[in-house]
């Protein structure tokens, strides 16, 4: 009897083992069954591998199975074709809802997504992106730590690999003549009122050096009865992921430079503009010269520096040469604060508290004061003090990580979120987690420093000692540098 029922025994785990490497299962320890993990493999389709000794690793390898899913985080490739398709093993079905979102190519140089395709197969354990990169440019393919598989089980870590492309595809890896490498600005000059119509092809440097007629497509007609000035308008072409950006001169009927011919100009009349921050705004290319019998002439005038919109509200006043004239020209800019938009009365305080520099001073003292004295890693301390000086004063001062901060708001009823066309001036912002200790940063959010750019923006936090003693400052946002990490969500009162 004992013999048979070893027998059968023997039989049933013979059966599970054989219809597990048919399912390709994943056998993994018992303290990692919470966590989902990527072994990254590679298409076919003339699609090089990562790198075959780290990477192309049979599934039932246990340590792919890790929360930090060793080996991946930090490849970088070189010579990339610039259309290859990557392959990602998951050890368990995904969720599709996420995947889109969640997984994603970004050019390094620029810091703008790529528009990439994305698809599941394999019961949506395998997933496969691609996109249309430009060559010879720096990339990262990124997986979000809160990608989840139909359980809602996570990526411990998110995953990064970094790969820089050539200049050929993976299809076609002698073919260089479809790829562009490059296209100038177009500089164009017409009087007012002149007839203009755009380009519809222009010059392309393609990757092996040579030049190519390309069509391109215009985002607006261009109004030559504009004031004289210089206007931007951008084009953009299929197959190539940066706008084409034409500039285009309109000089006024009088010519100016014919205007000065024999007449000594004493002086120029001020010119005083009023315009909101980040406003789009063109210097003007001539001014109102005065001449020695009293007459207004316009003549051309050379500003010695940009003049933008870009600044903190204020007045600001720029000066310029103009023909004939020995005198400088002057234009006053007068740059007055765009509206604040806040998700509730909660975030307006703190806003107006951090806007302040003698707050933000006295908040980071004591930033240092709760931690000891330890002039490092007080950016929970910060964020919390300042929280509790906005109206938040139940807010424990032994709040002193990213983790319980997110949880202490949690439990207060605020939101989280991650879409950033909402997030709004006195939002508390984290950045990515690469273990279960939390975020590794957190800041108030100010104010974009271009409201159409989601790459920089104005923050308050405890690093003031890395840009002149100010805890307000410009960060990076949605992107990664070498030394500070892009952002994962935000919080606010509702």
């Amino acid at each position: 009897m004992k013999k048979s029922v070893i027998k059968i025994l023997i039989m049933c785990g013979c059966i599970i083992f054989s219809q597990a490497i048919k399912n390709d299962m994943v056998f993994a320890a018992a303290n990692d069954t919470t966590n989902l993990s990527a072994v990254t493999t590679v298409s076919s389709k003339a699609v090089n591998n990562i790198d075959n000794g780290n990477l192309q690793r049979n599934t039932n390898d246990s340590k792919y199975v890790s929360a930090d899913i060793a080996g991946i985080t930090s490849i970088s490739k070189i010579d990339v074709p610039v259309d290859k398709a990557w392959k990602i093993k998951f050890n368990m079905p995904l969720d599709s809802s996420l995947v889109k979102d969640k997984i994603k190519i970004i050019n390094r140089d620029t810091g703008v997504e790529t528009g990439s395709s994305v698809s599941l197969s394999e019961n949506d354990t395998i997933v496969t992106i691609s996109a249309h990169c430009d060559p010879n440019s720096n990339y990262s393919l990124i997986i979000d730590k809160d990608l989840k598989s139909k359980n809602n089980k996570s990526l411990n870590n998110p995953v990064y690999v970094e790969f820089k492309t050539s200049g050929q595809t993976a299809s076609a890896p002698g073919t260089t003549d479809t790829l562009i490498s490059y296209i100038d600005d177009i500089n164009v000059t017409i009087k007012e009122n002149d007839k203009f119509s755009f380009p519809n092809t222009i010059d392309a440097a393609m990757s092996d050096g040579t030049n190519k007629k390309v069509n391109v497509s215009w985002d607006k007609h261009a109004d030559v009865s504009s004031k004289p000035g210089t206007y931007t308008y951008y084009g953009v072409i299929d197959g190539y992921s940066k706008k084409v950006r034409l500039n285009l001169t309109i000089t006024g009927l009088d010519s100016p430079s014919n205007s000065t011919d024999g007449l000594d100009i004493e002086s120029t009349n001020d010119i005083n503009v009023t315009v909101k921050q980040y406003d789009n705004f063109t210097a003007p290319d001539t001014v109102d010269g005065i001449t020695s019998d009293g007459k207004v002439v316009k003549v051309k005038v050379k500003w010695d520096k940009p003049i933008t919109t870009d600044n903190e509200a204020g007045k600001y006043t720029y000066y310029g040469t103009a023909e004939g004239c020995l005198v400088k020209a002057v234009l006053n800019l007068t740059i007055t604060a765009p509206e604040i938009k806040t998700h509730s009365d909660f975030q307006k305080n703190l806003y107006n508290y951090l806007s302040n520099a003698d707050n933000r001073q006295s908040v980071m003292a004591r930033a240092i004061e709760l931690h000891g004295g330890d002039l490092s890693n007080n950016c929970a301390y910060f964020a919390s003090e300042a929280l509790r000086r906005a109206g938040l004063s139940d807010l424990p001062e032994s709040v002193c990580n990213t983790r319980t901060l997110t949880a202490q708001l949690l439990s207060r009823g605020w939101k989280k979120s991650d879409n950033l066309d909402e997030l709004k001036s006195g939002d508390i912002c984290f950045t990515i987690a690469y273990d279960s200790t939390g975020p590794t940063h957190t800041y108030t959010f100010m104010k974009w420093v271009n409201p159409d750019d989601h790459r920089y923006a104005y923050i308050c936090d405890n690093q003031g000692n890395e840009y002149e003693g100010d805890p307000y400052h410009q960060r990076n946002i949605n992107f990664a540098t070498d030394t500070k990490d892009p952002i994962a969500y935000f919080m606010y009162m509702p």
